[in-house]
């Protein structure tokens, strides 16, 4: 190991300067330096750059990172790869030091860290071999990339053609949506009326909550048998078809347990499925009082807290569950309306999804109430047209989920076998070692004996230091 004087990384005096300067808040740095962030989001990615490219070949920039100067001994490169290793990454998480939310990476931690040194001339092989490993891995990861963003357009227009009437053909002996809504909100004013006088009580007298209609005012014209319809008008007739999860006191999250009645949050509401995620849990009594959120089969989810819009369908073989504030569950009326097609309107729909943005409310956690759900209008085909359209849109996004999950998965494997090649780069497995490059244990001599004559000269000891373990090559 050598010592902490022996070589620099944000270690050495630099023409008379410290090199870790701060001025009016402003740290100095220069090209060549490796600058390496501290602050806590960015170290789950390892953020770290070499600075070149600078015209006048000093720069200042934010605190928030630590400069790391390399001496003769080691390149730039070296050191901007031994601090992105997984490892490293690692340890530097582990030593952070600060309150919750301002943890960073301290100086005492860069000071006393470890990293390999490999001779000057074997650091040039390797980091010939990794600059030519990463750019075939970056040029890969390219363009599993833009195939995903393509998949991510295709599927937008897949769900734009579904709402627009272009996905399949229109039958004109299909019934015309109008008079079918026409008719079910008839049916649904005289089963009210029937229970009201089973009731004992005469309807006049009683006030029926006729569900808000369409405001056409502004919106395109329709296909063929098309109209326009709101959320509140495709709701089931039955009590809360429109409801989102208990608030307030109702549920606090220490009520939350690991086995029990399961509790749906955002997590579990995925574009266009539902998932497990993360699972919450209340127990059967908590469950009793809050049963009037439970969620039914077949029921449109849509997330309206903080993450707005994300929408999927209640699975038919689904686990009693109930639903969270964060979320809204929809029953429709599937005389009317396929709750797939509101599904697919709700995450592609250019014309709900505009709805869902612009009365979103809230600067930090924006989000909608259940009275702007309720009036947010649906074109909807015929309830035929519906059926093919829902079938349709499934054979394509499930091949366009499955294709992407490929990417996903080779885009994480990229990753993993960058790791892997770093690993063998800083073990001395990566490129083969000549017995005629001088040893580092040599290079860090002479450097120690140029420090000790430079400190005699000055006076003064490095401003921060960082310690390279020498492999006694």
């Amino acid at each position: 190991m050598a010592g902490v004087d022996d070589v620099a990384g944000a270690i050495v005096q630099a023409q008379g300067r410290p090199i870790r300067e701060v001025w009016k808040g402003y740290k100095r740095f220069c090209n060549g330096d490796v600058i390496f962030a501290k602050i806590t989001p960015c170290m789950e990615n390892g953020k770290a750059a070499v600075v070149h490219g600078m015209r006048n070949g000093i720069g200042l920039g934010s605190t928030e990172f630590h400069v790391l100067r390399p001496s003769v001994v080691v390149l730039p490169e070296w050191i901007y790869h031994c601090v992105r290793r997984i490892s490293f990454r690692k340890d530097a998480k582990r030593a952070m030091t600060g309150t919750a939310g301002q943890l960073r990476v301290s100086a005492g931690f860069i000071e006393n860290a470890a990293i390999p040194l490999a001779p000057l001339q074997e650091q040039v092989r390797i980091l010939k071999v990794l600059q030519q490993q990463f750019t075939r891995l970056d040029a890969a990861v390219a363009a599993l990339k833009r195939a995903q963003a393509n998949l991510h357009s295709y599927k937008a227009s897949v769900l734009k053609a579904a709402c627009e009437g272009k996905l399949v053909p229109q039958d004109q002996h299909d019934e015309h949506t109008s008079d079918l809504l026409k008719r079910i909100l008839a049916e649904r004013r005289a089963k009210w009326e029937e229970d009201v006088r089973s009731k004992g009580k005469d309807p006049k007298k009683e006030k029926y909550s006729e569900p808000e209609p369409a405001d056409t005012e502004g919106l395109t014209e329709l296909c063929m048998g098309w109209t326009w319809v709101t959320i509140e008008q495709l709701a089931s007739p039955e009590p809360r078809s429109i409801q989102s999860g208990p608030f307030g006191s109702s549920l606090h999250h220490s009520e939350f347990q690991k086995t029990g009645v399961l509790v749906i949050g955002i997590d579990n509401v995925l574009d266009g499925r539902f998932s497990m995620g993360r699972h919450h849990f209340i127990s059967e009594e908590k469950y009793e009082q809050l049963r009037k959120y439970t969620a039914r089969p077949l029921d449109v989810l849509i997330t309206v807290m903080a993450t707005v819009g994300r929408c999927c369908v209640v699975p038919l073989d689904l686990e009693t569950a109930i639903v969270t504030k964060h979320v809204y569950r929809i029953s429709c009326d599937n005389r009317l309306v396929n709750p797939y097609y509101l599904m697919l309107n709700v995450l592609g729909g250019t014309t709900v999804r505009e709805q869902l943005y612009e009365q979103a409310q809230g600067q930090t956690r924006p989000g909608i109430n259940g009275e702007i759900l309720r009036r947010i209008v649906v074109p909807l085909p015929p309830r035929v047209e519906q059926d093919a359209i829902v079938a349709e849109c499934d054979g394509r996004l499930s091949n366009v989920h499955e294709v992407s999950t490929g990417i996903d998965i080779n885009v994480r494997r990229a990753d993993r076998l960058q790791r892997a090649i770093l690993k063998r780069a800083f073990e001395g497995k990566l490129v083969p070692q000549d017995p005629n490059d001088e040893p580092a244990a040599v290079l860090l001599e002479r450097i120690r004996a140029e420090r000790r004559g430079r400190h005699r000269k000055s006076g003064k000891s490095a401003a921060m230091q960082l310690t390279l373990l020498e492999k006694g090559r």
